[in-house]
Protein backbone atom coordinates (compact mmCIF):
# COMPACT_ATOMS: atom_id res chain seq x y z
CA UNK A 1 0.00 0.00 0.00
CA UNK A 2 1.31 3.56 -0.94
CA UNK A 3 2.23 5.96 2.03
CA UNK A 4 -0.59 8.53 2.72
CA UNK A 5 -0.29 11.58 1.49
CA UNK A 6 0.70 14.76 4.09
CA UNK A 7 -2.59 16.46 3.66
CA UNK A 8 -4.53 13.34 4.82
CA UNK A 9 -2.40 12.24 7.61
CA UNK A 10 -2.80 15.24 9.00
CA UNK A 11 -6.49 15.19 8.80
CA UNK A 12 -6.33 11.42 10.28
CA UNK A 13 -4.25 12.91 13.19
CA UNK A 14 -6.47 16.03 14.04
CA UNK A 15 -8.62 15.56 17.54
CA UNK A 16 -10.50 18.57 18.77
CA UNK A 17 -12.65 21.89 17.74
CA UNK A 18 -13.09 24.18 14.47
CA UNK A 19 -15.23 27.07 14.34
CA UNK A 20 -15.56 28.94 11.13
CA UNK A 21 -17.55 31.39 9.63
CA UNK A 22 -19.17 30.65 6.36
CA UNK A 23 -21.42 32.21 3.60
CA UNK A 24 -22.87 31.35 0.44
CA UNK A 25 -21.84 33.36 -2.69
CA UNK A 26 -24.10 35.82 -4.06
CA UNK A 27 -26.43 36.09 -0.95
CA UNK A 28 -25.99 39.45 1.17
CA UNK A 29 -22.60 38.84 3.79
CA UNK A 30 -25.65 39.63 7.02
CA UNK A 31 -26.86 35.87 6.14
CA UNK A 32 -23.54 33.88 7.31
CA UNK A 33 -23.74 30.11 9.07
CA UNK A 34 -21.62 29.34 11.43
CA UNK A 35 -20.31 26.09 11.92
CA UNK A 36 -18.76 24.01 14.79
CA UNK A 37 -16.72 20.56 13.97
CA UNK A 38 -16.24 18.17 16.88
CA UNK A 39 -13.59 15.68 16.56
CA UNK A 40 -12.32 12.37 18.75
CA UNK A 41 -10.83 9.08 18.91
CA UNK A 42 -14.25 7.54 17.83
CA UNK A 43 -16.59 9.71 16.55
CA UNK A 44 -17.44 13.44 15.38
CA UNK A 45 -19.80 15.80 15.20
CA UNK A 46 -20.74 18.91 12.86
CA UNK A 47 -23.57 22.13 13.98
CA UNK A 48 -23.88 24.46 11.33
CA UNK A 49 -26.43 27.27 12.23
CA UNK A 50 -27.90 29.94 9.78
CA UNK A 51 -30.78 32.41 10.56
CA UNK A 52 -33.59 29.95 8.80
CA UNK A 53 -32.38 26.88 9.60
CA UNK A 54 -30.11 24.39 11.63
CA UNK A 55 -27.95 21.41 10.49
CA UNK A 56 -25.90 18.98 12.44
CA UNK A 57 -24.28 15.64 11.13
CA UNK A 58 -22.10 12.86 13.38
CA UNK A 59 -20.92 9.67 12.55
CA UNK A 60 -24.68 8.37 12.56
CA UNK A 61 -26.75 10.52 10.27
CA UNK A 62 -27.63 14.21 9.69
CA UNK A 63 -30.81 16.18 10.43
CA UNK A 64 -31.86 19.43 9.07
CA UNK A 65 -33.99 21.56 11.38
CA UNK A 66 -36.74 24.27 10.32
CA UNK A 67 -39.34 26.39 11.60
CA UNK A 68 -41.21 23.87 10.53
CA UNK A 69 -39.71 20.92 12.36
CA UNK A 70 -36.96 18.60 11.85
CA UNK A 71 -35.88 16.46 8.85
CA UNK A 72 -33.54 13.41 9.02
CA UNK A 73 -31.15 13.42 6.31
CA UNK A 74 -29.54 10.48 4.68
CA UNK A 75 -26.41 11.80 3.49
CA UNK A 76 -25.38 15.25 4.50
CA UNK A 77 -23.06 15.75 1.58
CA UNK A 78 -26.31 15.79 -0.61
CA UNK A 79 -27.66 18.74 1.30
CA UNK A 80 -27.98 21.76 0.26
CA UNK A 81 -27.77 23.01 3.94
CA UNK A 82 -24.18 22.44 3.55
CA UNK A 83 -22.16 24.97 3.66
CA UNK A 84 -18.54 23.58 4.30
CA UNK A 85 -18.03 20.34 3.28
CA UNK A 86 -14.42 19.91 4.02
CA UNK A 87 -15.59 19.99 7.61
CA UNK A 88 -17.72 16.79 7.23
CA UNK A 89 -15.20 15.50 4.80
CA UNK A 90 -12.70 15.95 8.30
CA UNK A 91 -14.68 13.97 10.45
CA UNK A 92 -15.36 11.10 8.54
CA UNK A 93 -11.79 11.04 7.13
CA UNK A 94 -10.79 10.84 10.77
CA UNK A 95 -12.81 8.38 12.19
CA UNK A 96 -13.19 6.03 9.28
CA UNK A 97 -10.53 3.84 7.47
CA UNK A 98 -9.39 5.13 3.84
CA UNK A 99 -7.26 3.30 1.43
CA UNK A 100 -6.09 4.37 -1.80
CA UNK A 101 -8.07 4.02 -5.16
CA UNK A 102 -5.73 5.13 -7.64
CA UNK A 103 -4.81 8.34 -9.74
CA UNK A 104 -3.81 10.16 -6.09
CA UNK A 105 -7.73 8.92 -4.80
CA UNK A 106 -8.13 7.56 -1.31
CA UNK A 107 -11.91 6.18 -0.48
CA UNK A 108 -13.08 6.07 3.51
CA UNK A 109 -15.44 2.99 4.56
CA UNK A 110 -17.92 5.55 4.54
CA UNK A 111 -17.81 5.81 0.63
CA UNK A 112 -16.56 9.43 1.05
CA UNK A 113 -13.28 9.96 -1.61
CA UNK A 114 -10.55 12.69 -1.29
CA UNK A 115 -8.17 13.50 -4.25
CA UNK A 116 -4.71 14.96 -3.41
CA UNK A 117 -2.75 16.85 -5.24
CA UNK A 118 0.63 15.60 -7.33
CA UNK A 119 2.84 16.29 -4.01
CA UNK A 120 0.26 14.70 -1.35
CA UNK A 121 0.26 19.05 0.38
CA UNK A 122 -3.05 19.34 -0.70
CA UNK A 123 -6.90 18.00 -0.99
CA UNK A 124 -8.04 19.21 -4.11
CA UNK A 125 -11.32 17.87 -3.99
CA UNK A 126 -13.79 15.48 -2.19
CA UNK A 127 -16.68 13.24 -3.90
CA UNK A 128 -19.48 11.34 -2.09
CA UNK A 129 -18.92 8.04 -3.77
CA UNK A 130 -22.06 6.77 -2.14
CA UNK A 131 -24.50 9.07 -3.34
CA UNK A 132 -26.95 9.01 -5.98
CA UNK A 133 -26.61 12.73 -7.32
CA UNK A 134 -22.78 12.84 -8.14
CA UNK A 135 -22.16 15.26 -5.87
CA UNK A 136 -18.68 16.62 -5.55
CA UNK A 137 -16.61 19.86 -3.89
CA UNK A 138 -14.17 21.68 -5.20
CA UNK A 139 -11.59 23.09 -2.66
CA UNK A 140 -9.48 26.54 -2.92
CA UNK A 141 -8.09 29.02 -1.24
CA UNK A 142 -5.87 27.37 1.04
CA UNK A 143 -4.38 28.59 4.31
CA UNK A 144 -3.48 27.73 7.76
CA UNK A 145 -5.29 28.19 11.03
CA UNK A 146 -3.45 26.58 13.70
CA UNK A 147 -1.86 23.21 12.67
CA UNK A 148 -4.39 22.81 10.10
CA UNK A 149 -4.31 23.83 6.57
CA UNK A 150 -7.84 24.81 5.86
CA UNK A 151 -10.11 26.13 2.49
CA UNK A 152 -11.62 29.57 1.89
CA UNK A 153 -13.20 28.68 -1.10
CA UNK A 154 -15.70 25.43 -1.05
CA UNK A 155 -17.59 24.65 -4.60
CA UNK A 156 -20.71 22.31 -5.06
CA UNK A 157 -20.73 20.56 -8.30
CA UNK A 158 -23.65 18.18 -9.21
CA UNK A 159 -23.38 15.93 -12.04
CA UNK A 160 -20.04 18.26 -12.83
CA UNK A 161 -21.72 20.94 -13.29
CA UNK A 162 -21.42 23.91 -10.92
CA UNK A 163 -24.42 24.58 -7.86
CA UNK A 164 -23.29 26.50 -5.34
CA UNK A 165 -20.13 28.48 -4.16
CA UNK A 166 -19.28 28.90 -0.29
CA UNK A 167 -16.73 31.71 1.42
CA UNK A 168 -15.40 30.45 4.61
CA UNK A 169 -13.80 32.60 7.23
CA UNK A 170 -12.91 33.17 11.45
CA UNK A 171 -11.37 29.36 11.36
CA UNK A 172 -10.49 28.27 14.95
CA UNK A 173 -8.86 25.49 15.47
CA UNK A 174 -8.36 24.11 19.42
CA UNK A 175 -6.57 20.87 19.49
CA UNK A 176 -7.97 18.18 21.67
CA UNK A 177 -5.27 19.05 24.25
CA UNK A 178 -5.98 22.36 24.81
CA UNK A 179 -9.24 22.05 24.83
CA UNK A 180 -9.60 19.33 27.94
CA UNK A 181 -12.21 17.54 29.24
CA UNK A 182 -14.85 19.79 27.92
CA UNK A 183 -14.70 18.27 24.54
CA UNK A 184 -15.41 15.37 24.95
CA UNK A 185 -18.76 16.43 26.97
CA UNK A 186 -19.98 18.63 24.29
CA UNK A 187 -18.38 16.52 20.76
CA UNK A 188 -21.85 14.39 21.32
CA UNK A 189 -23.68 16.53 23.52
CA UNK A 190 -25.35 18.87 20.94
CA UNK A 191 -28.45 18.86 19.15
CA UNK A 192 -30.40 21.26 16.40
CA UNK A 193 -30.90 24.51 18.16
CA UNK A 194 -28.22 24.83 20.51
CA UNK A 195 -26.82 28.39 21.06
CA UNK A 196 -23.57 28.80 20.08
CA UNK A 197 -20.80 28.62 22.25
CA UNK A 198 -19.47 30.62 24.75
CA UNK A 199 -17.53 33.77 23.80
CA UNK A 200 -18.01 33.02 20.33
CA UNK A 201 -19.47 35.76 18.35
CA UNK A 202 -20.43 35.56 14.39
CA UNK A 203 -19.90 38.52 12.64
CA UNK A 204 -21.52 39.42 9.32
CA UNK A 205 -18.45 39.87 6.96
CA UNK A 206 -19.89 43.15 5.55
CA UNK A 207 -20.56 44.80 9.51
CA UNK A 208 -16.65 46.70 9.34
CA UNK A 209 -17.93 48.41 6.05
CA UNK A 210 -21.56 49.07 5.59
CA UNK A 211 -22.47 51.56 3.12
CA UNK A 212 -23.72 55.04 4.69
CA UNK A 213 -21.69 54.38 7.75
CA UNK A 214 -18.51 56.21 7.76
CA UNK A 215 -15.64 55.40 9.90
CA UNK A 216 -14.63 58.42 12.54
CA UNK A 217 -11.89 60.45 12.82
CA UNK A 218 -10.49 58.66 15.84
CA UNK A 219 -11.03 54.82 14.59
CA UNK A 220 -9.02 55.74 11.37
CA UNK A 221 -6.10 57.54 13.32
CA UNK A 222 -5.86 54.49 15.38
CA UNK A 223 -5.86 52.04 12.12
CA UNK A 224 -3.01 54.30 10.94
CA UNK A 225 -1.01 54.49 13.95
CA UNK A 226 -1.30 50.52 14.25
CA UNK A 227 -0.09 50.12 10.54
CA UNK A 228 2.74 52.73 10.98
CA UNK A 229 3.66 50.50 14.24
CA UNK A 230 3.61 47.18 12.30
CA UNK A 231 5.09 48.90 9.76
CA UNK A 232 7.96 50.24 11.89
CA UNK A 233 8.06 46.39 13.43
CA UNK A 234 8.63 45.05 9.74
CA UNK A 235 11.10 47.59 8.88
CA UNK A 236 13.54 46.77 12.25
CA UNK A 237 12.72 42.94 12.15
CA UNK A 238 13.26 42.70 8.10
CA UNK A 239 15.57 40.37 8.41
CA UNK A 240 14.19 37.82 11.03
CA UNK A 241 11.52 38.13 8.74
CA UNK A 242 13.05 37.13 5.73
CA UNK A 243 15.07 34.44 7.63
CA UNK A 244 11.72 32.96 8.65
CA UNK A 245 10.51 33.10 5.52
CA UNK A 246 13.21 31.07 3.60
CA UNK A 247 13.07 28.61 6.66
CA UNK A 248 9.47 27.98 5.27
CA UNK A 249 10.18 27.78 2.02
CA UNK A 250 12.74 25.25 2.51
CA UNK A 251 10.13 22.96 4.24
CA UNK A 252 8.04 23.24 1.01
CA UNK A 253 7.41 19.67 -0.22
CA UNK A 254 6.49 20.67 -3.51
CA UNK A 255 10.55 21.43 -4.80
CA UNK A 256 11.86 23.42 -7.32
CA UNK A 257 11.31 22.66 -10.87
CA UNK A 258 13.94 24.71 -12.16
CA UNK A 259 17.28 23.81 -13.80
CA UNK A 260 20.19 24.33 -11.59
CA UNK A 261 23.67 25.51 -12.24
CA UNK A 262 26.51 23.40 -10.37
CA UNK A 263 28.64 25.55 -7.87
CA UNK A 264 31.53 24.63 -5.69
CA UNK A 265 31.23 25.65 -2.04
CA UNK A 266 34.59 26.46 -0.33
CA UNK A 267 36.32 25.92 2.88
CA UNK A 268 34.83 28.92 4.68
CA UNK A 269 31.45 27.94 3.48
CA UNK A 270 30.62 30.50 0.78
CA UNK A 271 29.53 30.58 -2.96
CA UNK A 272 29.93 33.00 -5.46
CA UNK A 273 27.07 33.09 -8.09
CA UNK A 274 26.64 36.20 -10.55
CA UNK A 275 29.73 37.50 -8.60
CA UNK A 276 28.31 37.63 -5.00
CA UNK A 277 29.13 35.57 -2.12
CA UNK A 278 26.64 33.70 -0.27
CA UNK A 279 27.19 32.31 3.01
CA UNK A 280 25.27 28.63 2.75
CA UNK A 281 26.51 27.21 6.37
CA UNK A 282 28.61 24.11 7.45
CA UNK A 283 26.73 21.59 5.99
CA UNK A 284 28.48 22.78 2.88
CA UNK A 285 31.63 22.94 3.56
CA UNK A 286 33.93 21.39 0.72
CA UNK A 287 31.34 19.97 -1.57
CA UNK A 288 29.65 20.36 -5.19
CA UNK A 289 26.27 21.98 -4.79
CA UNK A 290 23.23 22.43 -7.29
CA UNK A 291 21.95 25.93 -6.87
CA UNK A 292 18.34 26.94 -8.34
CA UNK A 293 17.31 30.52 -8.62
CA UNK A 294 13.93 31.75 -9.22
CA UNK A 295 13.22 35.56 -8.82
CA UNK A 296 13.56 36.25 -5.20
CA UNK A 297 15.21 33.43 -3.81
CA UNK A 298 18.03 30.98 -4.62
CA UNK A 299 17.88 26.73 -3.24
CA UNK A 300 21.58 25.49 -2.53
CA UNK A 301 21.19 21.46 -2.14
CA UNK A 302 23.47 18.60 -2.16
CA UNK A 303 23.04 15.07 -2.94
CA UNK A 304 25.20 14.05 0.34
CA UNK A 305 23.41 16.68 2.61
CA UNK A 306 19.50 15.73 4.09
CA UNK A 307 18.05 19.23 4.09
CA UNK A 308 17.98 22.45 1.41
CA UNK A 309 18.88 26.15 2.16
CA UNK A 310 16.82 28.97 0.95
CA UNK A 311 18.51 32.41 0.62
CA UNK A 312 17.36 35.51 -0.29
CA UNK A 313 18.38 36.70 -3.34
CA UNK A 314 20.87 39.59 -3.43
CA UNK A 315 21.69 42.41 -6.63
CA UNK A 316 23.62 44.90 -7.43
CA UNK A 317 23.65 47.99 -10.06
CA UNK A 318 24.38 46.81 -13.12
CA UNK A 319 27.15 49.24 -13.70
CA UNK A 320 29.33 47.75 -10.95
CA UNK A 321 32.10 44.62 -11.40
CA UNK A 322 32.66 45.58 -15.21
CA UNK A 323 35.98 45.00 -16.16
CA UNK A 324 38.13 48.13 -18.13
CA UNK A 325 38.70 46.25 -20.93
CA UNK A 326 35.20 45.16 -21.10
CA UNK A 327 33.67 49.31 -20.75
CA UNK A 328 36.05 50.25 -23.41
CA UNK A 329 34.69 47.70 -25.88
CA UNK A 330 30.90 48.19 -24.66
CA UNK A 331 31.81 51.96 -25.49
CA UNK A 332 32.68 51.01 -29.26
CA UNK A 333 28.96 49.78 -29.95
CA UNK A 334 27.62 46.89 -31.19
CA UNK A 335 30.40 44.49 -33.57
CA UNK A 336 29.00 43.42 -37.08
CA UNK A 337 28.23 39.53 -36.64
CA UNK A 338 26.30 41.03 -32.89
CA UNK A 339 24.31 43.11 -35.15
CA UNK A 340 23.57 40.71 -37.83
CA UNK A 341 22.53 38.05 -35.28
CA UNK A 342 19.84 40.54 -33.65
CA UNK A 343 18.38 41.73 -37.07
CA UNK A 344 18.07 37.64 -38.21
CA UNK A 345 15.79 37.66 -34.55
CA UNK A 346 13.85 40.57 -35.05
CA UNK A 347 13.12 38.96 -38.63
CA UNK A 348 12.34 35.70 -36.65
CA UNK A 349 10.11 37.11 -34.74
CA UNK A 350 7.89 38.88 -37.53
CA UNK A 351 8.21 36.30 -39.39
CA UNK A 352 6.96 33.25 -37.01
CA UNK A 353 5.13 35.66 -34.49
CA UNK A 354 3.71 38.92 -36.26
CA UNK A 355 2.69 37.97 -39.37
CA UNK A 356 0.79 34.99 -38.25
CA UNK A 357 -1.31 36.76 -35.76
CA UNK A 358 -1.95 39.69 -38.30
CA UNK A 359 -3.23 37.01 -40.51
CA UNK A 360 -5.51 35.31 -38.38
CA UNK A 361 -7.12 38.52 -37.33
CA UNK A 362 -7.73 39.22 -40.85
CA UNK A 363 -9.53 36.19 -41.81
CA UNK A 364 -11.79 36.17 -38.34
CA UNK A 365 -13.81 38.23 -39.81
CA UNK A 366 -14.74 36.49 -42.80
CA UNK A 367 -14.61 33.02 -40.49
CA UNK A 368 -17.65 34.83 -38.46
CA UNK A 369 -19.23 35.93 -41.65
CA UNK A 370 -19.33 32.39 -42.95
CA UNK A 371 -20.15 30.84 -39.81
CA UNK A 372 -23.09 33.59 -39.72
CA UNK A 373 -24.32 32.47 -42.62
CA UNK A 374 -23.98 29.03 -42.46
CA UNK A 375 -26.70 29.27 -39.33
CA UNK A 376 -29.24 31.03 -40.97
CA UNK A 377 -28.81 28.77 -43.85
CA UNK A 378 -29.25 25.31 -41.44
CA UNK A 379 -32.28 26.99 -39.74
CA UNK A 380 -34.29 27.59 -43.26
CA UNK A 381 -33.53 24.39 -44.23
CA UNK A 382 -35.05 22.81 -41.25
CA UNK A 383 -38.05 25.27 -40.83
CA UNK A 384 -38.29 23.97 -44.34
CA UNK A 385 -38.59 20.09 -43.32
CA UNK A 386 -41.20 21.20 -40.80
CA UNK A 387 -43.58 22.75 -42.33
CA UNK A 388 -43.36 19.94 -45.61
CA UNK A 389 -43.91 17.67 -43.12
CA UNK A 390 -46.65 19.55 -40.32
CA UNK A 391 -49.65 17.81 -42.40
CA UNK A 392 -48.62 14.83 -44.14
CA UNK A 393 -50.91 11.97 -44.09
CA UNK A 394 -47.87 9.29 -43.36
CA UNK A 395 -44.16 9.12 -42.39
CA UNK A 396 -41.76 12.08 -44.37
CA UNK A 397 -40.15 11.91 -47.47
CA UNK A 398 -36.33 10.41 -47.07
CA UNK A 399 -33.44 10.76 -48.85
CA UNK A 400 -30.89 13.39 -49.39
CA UNK A 401 -31.09 16.48 -50.80
CA UNK A 402 -27.81 18.95 -51.64
CA UNK A 403 -28.07 22.61 -52.58
CA UNK A 404 -25.14 25.49 -53.19
CA UNK A 405 -26.11 29.09 -51.68
CA UNK A 406 -23.77 31.38 -51.67
CA UNK A 407 -20.75 29.70 -52.27
CA UNK A 408 -22.09 27.23 -49.36
CA UNK A 409 -23.13 23.44 -49.79
CA UNK A 410 -26.52 22.29 -47.92
CA UNK A 411 -27.05 18.82 -47.26
CA UNK A 412 -30.35 17.80 -46.17
CA UNK A 413 -30.70 13.79 -44.68
CA UNK A 414 -33.70 12.13 -44.30
CA UNK A 415 -34.08 8.88 -42.71
CA UNK A 416 -36.95 7.04 -41.29
CA UNK A 417 -36.22 6.48 -37.19
CA UNK A 418 -37.13 3.15 -34.91
CA UNK A 419 -40.36 4.74 -34.15
CA UNK A 420 -43.31 5.36 -36.33
CA UNK A 421 -44.30 8.19 -38.33
CA UNK A 422 -40.91 9.62 -36.75
CA UNK A 423 -37.80 11.01 -39.05
CA UNK A 424 -34.50 11.80 -38.48
CA UNK A 425 -33.01 14.85 -39.84
CA UNK A 426 -29.49 15.77 -40.20
CA UNK A 427 -28.67 19.27 -41.79
CA UNK A 428 -24.92 19.85 -42.35
CA UNK A 429 -23.71 23.17 -44.02
CA UNK A 430 -19.96 23.15 -45.33
CA UNK A 431 -17.79 25.81 -46.92
CA UNK A 432 -15.90 25.91 -50.12
CA UNK A 433 -12.95 23.52 -48.66
CA UNK A 434 -15.91 21.09 -47.94
CA UNK A 435 -15.13 21.74 -43.85
CA UNK A 436 -18.62 21.37 -41.74
CA UNK A 437 -19.06 24.98 -40.95
CA UNK A 438 -22.56 24.07 -39.27
CA UNK A 439 -24.60 21.29 -37.76
CA UNK A 440 -28.01 20.49 -36.96
CA UNK A 441 -29.75 16.96 -36.19
CA UNK A 442 -32.76 16.42 -34.75
CA UNK A 443 -36.00 14.59 -35.22
CA UNK A 444 -39.44 15.25 -37.07
CA UNK A 445 -42.46 13.67 -34.95
CA UNK A 446 -45.41 12.58 -36.42
CA UNK A 447 -47.65 14.41 -38.53
CA UNK A 448 -50.37 16.21 -37.39
CA UNK A 449 -54.00 14.90 -38.70
CA UNK A 450 -55.27 17.90 -41.03
CA UNK A 451 -58.14 20.24 -39.40
CA UNK A 452 -61.78 18.86 -39.97
CA UNK A 453 -63.42 20.46 -43.27
CA UNK A 454 -60.35 21.07 -44.84
CA UNK A 455 -58.74 20.21 -47.92
CA UNK A 456 -55.37 18.27 -45.81
CA UNK A 457 -53.42 21.41 -45.91
CA UNK A 458 -52.19 24.06 -43.59
CA UNK A 459 -55.28 26.01 -42.48
CA UNK A 460 -55.93 29.61 -44.56
CA UNK A 461 -55.29 33.20 -43.20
Amino acid sequence: MPAMPPALADLRGFRGRIDYVAHRDGTPPAQSVAGTLFVDDRRWSLDERASAYALHADSEGAALGTDGGVASIGDVFESDGLANAWAAALGVLATAPIVPTGHGAWTSGAGLRAYVDASGARIIGIADASGRNQVSFALDGWTSAGMLAVPQRVLRLRAGLPDAAYSIAGYVVTPASAAGDRLGARAHGRSIGDPLAPGMMVLPLGALAEPGRPMSLGIAALVALLIAALSWVAWTRRDALVLALCRRMARDPRGWKRAGTSLFVGPDGALVLDGIRYRVGPHFYNRATLVQCSALFIRVSAPAVPHAVILARRFRPIDLGIRAHQARRASHGFTLIETLIATALFAAILLLGVYPALAALARADALAQERAAAVVIAANALADEEVANAYGAGAPATGTATTTIDGLTLTVTVTPSSTRFVSDVDILVAGAGGNAVAHLVTVLGPPLAPPPHSSGGPPGA
